[in-house]
């Protein structure tokens, strides 16, 4: 079952980042700004997931 854990938290985190990416593609990639990409996309993908609304902008 460990297995199973480890490869579901990489498999989200991999959904995080490619979206967290997105949002760093979208601003051109101005630094500075990457955790927030990152707590964002976190933010949307949880709330995709489970079916609620998506975070505000």
């Amino acid at each position: 079952m460990e297995d199973w854990i480890d490869s579901e938290t990489k498999a989200l985190a991999q959904i995080i980042a490619s979206a967290a990416r997105q949002r760093a593609e979208e601003r051109g990639f101005m630094p500075g700004y990457e955790m927030q990409d990152w707590l964002h996309a976190q933010a949307e993908v949880m709330a995709q997931m489970y079916g609620r609304d998506r975070p505000a902008a």
